[in-house]
């Protein structure tokens, strides 16, 4: 088994972005190519005005704001986590 494959990304109106990848991320990169393409179409249709560039940067911005929210999101679920394990772990130490 081949251990990368070549393969070529189209994103918005650029491109084509040949690239070298493991074959177990090649499914990560087409589903990000898929969604940047999707968030792509939505914004070419929301602002057609705007320059290919313009739209990229928004695509960009828009993914940067949900990873920002998902990171938030991560430290307040493992905060609740913790939380929880040290109250269980109190209860169980009161236990005769």
């Amino acid at each position: 088994m081949k251990d990368e494959l070549n393969i070529t990304l189209r994103i918005a109106d650029q491109g084509p972005f040949p690239m070298t990848v493991s074959p177990q991320d090649e499914e990560y990169m087409r589903k990000a190519e898929s969604h940047v393409n999707q968030l792509w179409d939505i914004m070419r249709r929301r602002y057609p005005e705007r320059s290919s560039a313009e739209l990229l940067a928004l695509v960009a911005w828009q993914f940067a704001r949900l990873n920002i929210t998902q990171d938030a999101d991560v430290k307040a679920a493992e905060a609740a986590a913790a939380s929880t394990d040290a109250a269980l772990t109190k209860l169980l130490d009161m236990q005769p």
